[in-house]
């Protein structure tokens, strides 16, 4: 290599090998600081070529597309060489994904960057964020590159049904001062699935809070228990959506499918503007109740937005 990499090089490489995709707004929150050195150091890693920069779909000024940072072959290689990322890992599991997929992941990698905020605003948080899509999270299945994010498990007469499926990303919360961890499954929802099928609900969101349901009462989340190194009771399960009317439809099936009082629902416009600690979250999908937030007692006492905090 041409160039001897600096520390922050190394840490920005191993980062979007785990974000995969992300704005230059995103890595300035996690690199807090001028955005023109991280400019700078992101130009001379293309210009190595370590990372890929693209234009990419999501908001930007009219004329002037986003650019969308991830990490090239080269950049893989470096981590591989470095025991960073384990020989297992392909290229495949860490590098740019398609143009379709790039909304999506970068909304997860939004609320990702909230929960960075977050322990910036509540020191005595920590948050433990797990991706089904991370290298450095351990797989439950080698061949099949299934981290253990994966849900799998047989329920109903004899264990003759199962439950398959992968939330988005799953997170522990940890107050240092009470030595307590509350468990979050967070799924982004980008309205492109039906609320419900005629094929017995098969991927469908009625599906979706069908599957939590049946992992919240027979306990399959105490499994992270073991992960967090925590005892856990009980989780929640965070739906965001891509616009108020799709919050609306969904509020309305939850609220009509108990047991739901586990489930909280937002929309990305409240997220981005209020930040996830603020009282954007229905629980139940009753939205005709007060909304709350999820850091309960431990929610700041004045409104502060995402952009409010370096």
């Amino acid at each position: 290599m041409a160039e001897k990499l600096s520390k922050q090089d190394i840490v920005i490489l191993t980062t979007l090998a785990e974000y995969r995709v992300m704005t230059i707004s995103q890595l300035g929150i996690l690199y807090s600081g001028s955005a023109r050195p991280l400019r700078g150091k992101l130009k001379k890693l293309a210009e190595q070529k370590l990372i890929e920069i693209q234009s990419g779909p999501y908001s930007g000024k009219k004329g002037r597309p986003t650019q969308i940072f991830s990490i090239a072959r080269a950049g893989f290689n470096f981590l591989r060489s470095n025991k960073i990322l384990s020989y297992n890992v392909s290229y495949d599991q860490v590098g740019e994904i398609s143009a379709h997929s790039q909304p999506h992941m970068l909304a997860i990698n939004d609320f990702r960057v909230q929960l960075v905020q977050v322990q910036k605003i509540v020191p005595d948080l920590i948050v433990e964020f797990l991706s089904p899509n991370s290298p450095f999270v351990p797989l439950v299945s080698q061949h099949e590159c299934m981290t253990i994010v994966y849900e799998q498990f047989a329920f109903g007469a004899e264990d003759t049904k199962w439950v398959r499926y992968t939330p988005d990303g799953v997170f522990g919360m940890t107050c240092k001062k009470e030595a307590k961890t509350l468990l979050f499954y967070l799924e982004i929802d980008m309205g492109s699935e039906s609320l419900s099928s005629a094929r017995g609900y098969k991927g469908s969101i009625k599906e979706k809070i069908r599957n939590y349901q049946l992992t919240y009462l027979s306990e399959r989340y105490k499994r992270y228990e073991s992960v967090f190194k925590c005892t856990l009771q009980g989780f929640r399960l965070l739906f965001v959506t891509n616009s108020l009317t799709r919050m609306v439809q969904m509020s309305k099936l939850i609220n009509e499918s108990p047991p739901s009082e586990f489930i909280c629902i937002t929309d990305m416009e409240s997220l981005s503007s209020k930040g996830l600690w603020s009282a954007i979250w229905y629980k139940g999908g009753r939205l005709d109740l007060p909304s709350v937030s999820i850091l309960g007692s431990k929610a700041p006492k004045k409104t502060i937005a995402p952009t409010d905090i370096s």
